[in-house]
């Protein structure tokens, strides 16, 4: 007896917990929207030629590599998919993108 009891004691409670947190995922995420996740930035070490086969953009890869820079792409996440920049990583100026700085 004591053992249906102690089950119903738990039952009880794991549904309190249940419509406690339905509650605040309902209501309180209306409230505090979800922010925009920041870019994501990827610098890839790169040392030799053979190195940027594998880059998205090789090109880009090999002008990094010869001005003695890193490769990097920085993914930007959009609602429906994610943006990437192709471009340089500067130990001083940081990352730039090859795109927009060659167009100049």
């Amino acid at each position: 007896m004591d053992f249906k009891l102690a089950i119903m004691n738990i039952k009880k409670t794991l549904s309190m917990k249940i419509i406690c947190l339905l509650f605040v995922n309902l209501f309180l995420w209306e409230i505090y929207p979800m922010e925009d996740s920041l870019p994501l930035l990827r610098v890839f070490p790169i040392y030799r030629k053979e190195e940027c086969e594998w880059a998205i953009r090789w090109d880009v890869c090999l002008s990094c590599m010869r001005q003695g820079e890193k490769y990097a792409q920085k993914i930007i996440f959009l609602e429906d998919k994610p943006y990437r920049l192709h471009g340089c990583m500067h130990p001083k100026k940081g990352f730039y993108s090859w795109d927009e700085e060659f167009k100049k």
